[in-house]
């Protein structure tokens, strides 16, 4: 499954175009990264493996923790994938799912509804106060020169 996150022109007709198109620049840009890097092994002289990690993150800590040369013995802090009976291993973290991104977008939305409904209310009770202080202000100076002058 590609997750790649671009608005893509509504010229593709259905979501399943669209998503084929995703995916074809998505398996493009990997291309480009796999030969750059292995452009980069060549003209170091060390193994693509050494420089390279193709990581998904379904696969957990283990590929990380072999690529970072950190075996399960070790126990380290940075691979926390031990599997000891006295420890639990440490579940690879999965801040990034759609349940919570969608609850977080909520939440940003309302939050600006509702900003926007608050400066709108607070604009407004400035003009009404603007309108009172200055028409009370008027019918003062209204009242001065309406007044008789005494001789």
């Amino acid at each position: 499954y590609r997750l790649f996150p671009s608005n893509i022109h509504t010229g593709y007709s259905t979501i399943s175009k669209r998503e084929d198109r995703l995916g074809q620049y998505h398996d493009m840009w990997n291309k480009h990264v796999r030969t750059v890097m292995q452009e980069y092994a060549q003209e170091h002289h060390v193994a693509l493996d050494e420089v390279f990690l193709d990581f998904q993150v379904q696969q957990g800590w283990a590929p990380l923790c072999q690529f970072l040369g950190i075996t399960k013995e070790e126990q380290h802090p940075a691979c926390p994938h031990h599997d000891n009976k006295e420890t639990v291993a440490v579940p690879f973290p999965h801040i990034n799912d759609k349940q919570a991104y969608a609850r977080i977008l909520k939440s940003m939305s309302l939050f600006g509804y509702i900003w926007t409904i608050l400066l709108f209310f607070m604009g407004y009770c400035v003009l009404q106060w603007c309108k009172q202080k200055f028409s009370v202000h008027k019918k003062k100076k209204n009242k001065e020169n309406n007044k008789p002058k005494q001789s």
